[in-house]
């Protein structure tokens, strides 16, 4: 999915889904192998935090896709699993976003 989203995307944030016990540095490291430079992709710890990124950087016209997560509503970290929904996430940022602009 990295490979697509870095041949197609002017702009990216990579982050994970469900790390549960394996690290970020270990998946982001996956992500990278064999992709050489990436100047349009930028690796972010936490999900919310992409996608707020995303959100933010995006102008008129442009079109934001949020992938991995699909249907899911928890996000898995080790032993703990955590309320976590893309579509969820993607609606509060959006209000928030609302209600800052006059």
């Amino acid at each position: 999915m990295t490979k697509a989203v870095a041949d197609l995307a002017h702009l990216a944030w990579a982050t994970a889904d469900n790390p549960r016990k394996e690290s970020l540095d270990r998946i982001f490291a996956d992500m990278r192998e064999g992709l050489g430079p990436l100047p349009t992709v930028e690796f972010v710890t936490d999900r919310r935090d992409a996608i707020g990124r995303a959100l933010a950087a995006a102008k008129s016209g442009d079109c934001v896709v949020i992938a991995g997560k699909g249907h899911e509503t928890t996000q898995e970290f080790a032993d703990t699993v955590v309320p976590f929904d893309d579509r969820q996430v993607v609606r509060e940022i959006l209000e928030l976003r609302r209600g800052a602009q006059p």
